[in-house]
């Protein structure tokens, strides 16, 4: 199923099995009456305010992760945080991807949301929230000092009604698979990507501010971007447009209102930009 997915619209995965003789390795809480589940490291801790509909997840070392999964969430906030731990007393390469083959510190699996609010700061994984086959509404994303990726999104249908992101080591979003809107963002310090959307994505952006970053937009792959209010200053590229895989094709980039010190793009024969 996993091979074939290309051909159809039907699309699967693979989570390495969680075995019962490495219980040791990890642990699984579940909150209120188990429709909350929640598998982590043992490290990790995990703090439910069942009053004020909160879940606050802290690493005790920069290889703790959770997963989230088969959950739905309304009205509720989940915050991550990092270790704090610098480079040097806590950082090893091989944790940006676990050994269960999650990339994220924070990871979220067919989870619903609806008007809630996901934050981290200073994940040292792959990616400090990885959001796979999830849907809904989300009141707010806020990513700060990220060590890769600040946000990552597959496969998923999601509202997104502000997102804020600062300080990110390479991408500071990336989606891939899915259908995404989001109302507000404020992108700045991205040191790759502000914005990736690939692999048959469409993403929708009402307002749209970036800056200090190495790149802006990219759109690649059969993905259809539109922008309706993009603000980009001290951005090296603002926007491009491309085909990056072989098994796909190029891509589309529509942006309405453009406001920036001097627009930069890049397209290749494939592909698409328009700017009005």
């Amino acid at each position: 199923k996993i091979i074939s997915s290309n051909l159809d619209d039907d699309k699967h995965f693979f989570f390495n099995n969680f075995e019962a003789d490495q219980i040791n390795l990890f642990k699984e809480d579940f909150y209120e009456n188990k429709t909350i589940k929640i598998i982590s490291s043992i490290g990790l801790k995990i703090n439910y305010d069942q009053k004020n509909n909160l879940i606050s997840l802290a690493q005790s070392k920069s290889n703790d992760w959770a997963l989230i999964l088969d959950s739905s969430f309304e009205n509720f906030e989940i915050n991550f945080a990092g270790s704090y731990l610098s480079p040097s007393d806590d950082y090893d390469n091989k944790s940006r991807i676990n050994g269960y083959g999650l990339t994220g510190c924070l990871n979220f699996y067919n989870v619903e949301f609806k008007n809630s609010v996901i934050t981290s700061n200073a994940g040292k994984c792959e990616d400090s929230i990885n959001l796979v086959s999830s849907s809904g509404t989300l009141k707010k994303i806020s990513v700060s000092k990220s060590y890769f990726d600040a946000l990552d999104m597959d496969f998923s249908n999601l509202v997104i009604n502000r997102l804020d992101i600062k300080d990110s080591g390479n991408d500071c979003v990336d989606v891939s698979y899915g259908n995404y809107m989001i109302a507000k963002a404020f992108l700045e310090l991205c040191k790759d990507k502000s914005i990736s959307i690939g692999e048959r994505s469409q993403l929708r952006v009402s307002n749209l501010e970036i800056s200090n970053s190495l790149k802006g937009i990219s759109s690649k792959d059969f993905s259809k971007t539109f922008i309706e209010n993009l603000s980009s200053y001290n951005v090296d590229l603002d926007l491009e447009a491309y085909n990056k895989k072989q098994e796909f094709g190029g891509s589309i980039l529509q942006v309405n209102n453009i406001k920036g010190d001097y627009i930069k793009t890049f397209k290749d024969e494939n592909s698409f930009i328009s700017i009005n």
